[in-house]
């Protein structure tokens, strides 16, 4: 999602979640999602993939290293196209090829290289943030199964994340050190392309 933010005419949405943004002026629940021709556009809501209305777009478990091309259509797409008052959101994925080949990739977030947390109070108490940390690694390839004829790629992505939260006083999860909400998952891709001979 944040890619389109890249795009000219691309905003944040506000209430709808970062994830969601607002193209040419229109709601961040208006844009249409596509991935190698496949509309992944949630039905109820709009929004990317699965939808909570507590939590916003919960995303669509694509490794962003499994995308080949991101096209973000602000106005004036191609007839293709349709059912979006907003954006449209296009997504390719790779493709295997004769050559194999692959590659490895890490991204962390460390708790020590974050700055501080604004802390918010409130007249009943608030739960804050007092740090947090991701990790995030995975691993890509792609190549053959049978020469000229049949290849596949495919990429793992497992993320872990950590949020440090303190109660304050009084509340059913106080901890004078604060305590840990984790939240790990494992994202799966897998892709065959056939090349067809000629008649």
């Amino acid at each position: 999602s944040d890619i389109s933010y890249m795009a000219p005419g691309v905003s944040n949405s506000g209430s709808v979640g970062r994830q969601n943004p607002s193209i040419s002026g229109g709601s961040g629940l208006d844009n249409q999602y596509v991935v190698d021709g496949v509309n992944i556009t949630n039905q109820g809501y709009g929004a990317i993939g699965s939808y909570s209305v507590i939590f916003g777009s919960l995303g669509n478990a694509i490794p962003f290293d499994f995308f080949k091309e991101v096209q973000v259509k602000t106005g004036g797409y191609e007839a293709e196209f349709g059912q979006a008052m907003g954006g449209v959101v296009n997504v390719i994925t790779k493709s295997g090829t004769n050559a194999l080949r692959g590659s490895v990739f890490a991204y962390s977030s460390p708790t020590s290289l974050e700055g501080s947390w604004k802390q918010y109070q409130s007249v009943n108490g608030t739960v804050q943030t007092l740090s947090s940390q991701r990790h995030d690694v995975g691993v890509e390839a792609g190549g053959p199964i049978v020469r000229n004829r049949l290849f596949a790629f495919g990429a793992v992505d497992p993320q872990w994340e950590t949020r440090t939260l303190q109660a304050p006083e009084g509340f059913a999860l106080f901890n004078e050190d604060g305590y840990d909400r984790k939240r790990s998952n494992v994202s799966y891709s897998l892709k065959a392309t056939a090349q067809l001979s000629p008649v």
